[in-house]
C-alpha cells in the first residue's frame, strides 16, 4: 500500500467518522441546540474514532502473522463498514428525529406566548367551572398544562397546523379537556 493510498484512506475514514458521529448524536439527541452542533460534531467524531477504532483493531491483531499491508487493509475495511453502518442507521432514524426537533423548536418559539394563552385558558375554565384558585395556583396549573402538552405529539401537530394558535388554545376541545384535567388535579391536591 503506497503512502498516498494510506493517507487518502485515513482522510476518508476521518470524514466518515465526522459524518457518522455527528449524525449519531443528532439522531439520538434531536433537541440539541444549533449552537452546540460544532461541539456535537467534535464529540461524535472522537467517540466514533475511539469505539470503531478499537473494533477495527480486532482483525488487525487477529491477523498478526500476515503482512502489515493486509492487516491494515482489513482494519480499514472494518472501520469503513462500521462507519457506513452508523450512517445507514442514522439515515433511517433521521426523519423521525427531525420531526421531534421541529416540535421542540415550535414549543420553544412559542414558549412565552403559549404560557400567556394557556393562562388565559385556565382563567376562563376556572370561571366557567366556578372554581376559585389563587394566582399562584393558576400559574401552577398553567405550567402543568404547558408541560403536559409538550409530550402530546398529536396535540402539538394540531396546534402547528392551525392558522391561529391563540384561538386553537382557547377553543380546541382537546385543549379544553387537557386544561380541565389539570385544573381538577390542582383542585384535588389542594383539598
Amino acid at each position: 500500500m503506497t503512502k498516498l493510498k494510506l493517507v487518502a484512506w485515513i482522510v476518508l475514514l476521518l470524514a466518515f467518522s465526522g459524518i457518522s458521529g455527528f449524525l449519531t448524536i443528532l439522531v439520538e439527541a434531536p433537541t440539541t441546540p444549533r449552537e452546540d452542533y460544532l461541539f456535537a460534531a467534535i464529540i461524535g467524531t472522537i467517540g466514533i474514532i475511539l469505539v470503531v477504532g478499537l473494533l477495527s483493531l480486532i482483525p488487525f491483531f487477529i491477523l498478526r502473522n500476515s503482512i502489515l499491508e493486509l492487516r491494515l487493509k482489513r482494519a480499514f475495511q472494518v472501520y469503513t463498514f462500521f462507519c457506513l453502518a452508523l450512517i445507514g442507521v442514522a439515515y433511517f432514524k433521521f426523519p423521525e428525529a427531525m420531526e421531534i426537533r421541529s416540535r421542540h423548536e415550535f414549543m420553544r418559539e412559542f414558549d412565552k406566548s403559549l404560557h400567556v394563552w394557556i393562562g388565559e385558558k385556565v382563567t376562563l375554565e376556572c370561571n366557567l367551572q366556578s372554581i376559585h384558585l389563587s394566582k399562584t395556583q393558576q400559574a401552577d396549573v398553567t405550567d402543568f398544562v404547558f408541560h403536559s402538552i409538550e409530550y402530546k405529539d398529536r396535540l402539538i401537530d394540531q396546534m402547528r397546523a392551525s392558522e391561529d394558535i391563540h384561538r386553537f388554545v382557547l377553543t380546541d376541545p382537546k385543549m379544553t379537556e387537557e386544561t380541565r384535567m389539570c385544573i381538577d388535579w390542582k383542585v384535588s391536591t389542594t383539598k
